[in-house]
Order: structure tokens, then sequence, then C-alpha cells
């Protein structure tokens, strides 16, 4: 069913992709139209097509060995046999990302001193949003309060939020549908819709970016945040 099947790779709202229902002859599928190739994750999106593919229709996993030379071709693409097995429990894409995404972040961490393009976590933090990384122009940081700091920019687009900069009075506020949050540089106070909330900590300027706690910001937009110590990241999730 290519309706079908589209329409659920459209529901996890992948970035930078669109799913359209395709025919060829008797057999249904869909095509991808890439809309922002810098957002677009090819891994991600094989993922979803194979775990609601499966959960359509009836196909067997190729079976394999634990050694390396009794792998099949499927389970070495994959990097093991642990991909195979969560799609023939059947899980949703979003439960096999969940099952790697601490481990990923971990990668991601170790890898960092090893990269010489583009800024991801560093010696700092780093950012999981839905499983997705989030990357900044500059380094998110612990402050003296323990809260980790982001750039307000890079939180608000990854949590969907409009943002405004105030110059005169050095405020940024964020808005996701009902919520409106006002932060102040060098305030501990926050106005959630109109109403004032102490923080433990204030944002700052630093690196020429106004720096904001992520877990207030994050849950006071109705996120769950959540720090992961091991791999020294913070992850996010917006949906249950």
């Amino acid at each position: 069913n290519s309706d079908k099947f589209a329409a659920l790779l459209n529901s996890s709202k992948l970035p930078g992709v669109v799913f359209v229902p395709e025919m060829q002859g008797s057999h249904g599928g869909a095509r991808l139209q890439i809309t922002d190739f810098h957002t677009f994750n090819p891994v991600r999106v094989n993922l979803h097509a194979l775990a609601y593919a499966k959960q359509l229709i009836s196909f067997s996993v190729p079976s394999s060995g634990t050694t390396y030379n009794a792998l099949s071709m499927f389970a070495k693409v994959m990097g093991g046999n642990r991909v195979g097995e969560w799609l023939e429990q059947k899980l949703t894409p979003q439960q096999i990302e969940a099952n790697y995404a601490a481990e990923l972040a971990k990668f991601k961490q170790d890898r960092q001193p090893y990269l010489i393009y583009g800024y991801y976590g560093g010696k700092g933090p780093s950012l999981l949003v839905d499983n997705t990384p989030i990357f900044s122009d500059v380094q998110p940081f612990i402050d003296r309060h323990n809260r980790t700091m982001v750039p307000y920019r890079v939180i608000a687009q990854a949590l969907g939020a409009q943002v405004h900069w105030n110059e005169q009075e050095r405020s940024v506020t964020l808005q996701k549908g009902a919520t409106k949050i006002v932060l102040t540089i060098g305030m501990r106070t926050v106005l959630v819709n109109g109403k004032a909330i102490t923080m433990d900590t204030v944002p700052v300027i630093s690196q020429n970016r106004t720096m904001i706690p992520i877990r207030y910001v994050g849950e006071l937009l109705g996120a769950f945040v959540h720090w992961d110590q091991p791999s020294a990241t913070v992850i996010i999730r917006t949906q249950p």
C-alpha cells in the first residue's frame, strides 16, 4: 500500500525530505523528494523505511552468524545483527533510534578531537533532540551553577520555537504554540506567559552569543530533558 507507506514515513517528520506514494506496475512504494540536503539524513530514512515496510508486509531479514565472515551483507551494511533483530521484533523506527541513541552520542563525542571541519560537541556537552544531533557554531558549556548553556537560536530552532532578541532590554523571547518565555541577560527571573519563575542560573553573553539554560527552556516548552553523564549529552524529547 504505497499511500499508507508514504503516510507513515511522512508522519515521522524526518528533516529535509518528503515522501510521495508511487506505483511501479503492481508494486507500490514511496519516492523521496529531498527538500533540504543539509538536514537530510539517509541513514534515518533507511531505518524508518525498513521499519515501516516490516509493519506493512511480511518479509524476513537475512539471518547471520556471529563472526564477521558469517554475517549477511545486510548485517554488514547495518554494522551488525542488532538492526535486523529489532526489525524482526517489529519495533517502531522511533524505538530503534532510541536503542542506539546513547551509543551514537558517545561516538560523536569520542570522534570530536579528530574532526577538522564544523563543530559538534567539542570538549563541552553534546545535544540530541528527538535522536537528532544538534549542531552549534559555538561551544555549549556548563556554567558554575551546573547548568548547560546553549545559544538561544540553536535550541529555539531545534524545538520549533519562534524567537526574538530585544537589544534595548537585552532579553530574548521564545514562543511555541501558546507558551511564551522571556529571559533577560543576567536575570534569574524568567517570564512564562507573563508569570515570573525564578531560575538558579542566569542567561549570559558568551562567545558573542546569548547563551540560555537548556533544561529550563526545554522543560518550559514542554519537552523532556535528560542529562546522560557517560556521553556528556543533553538528550531532549519533544514527543512522549
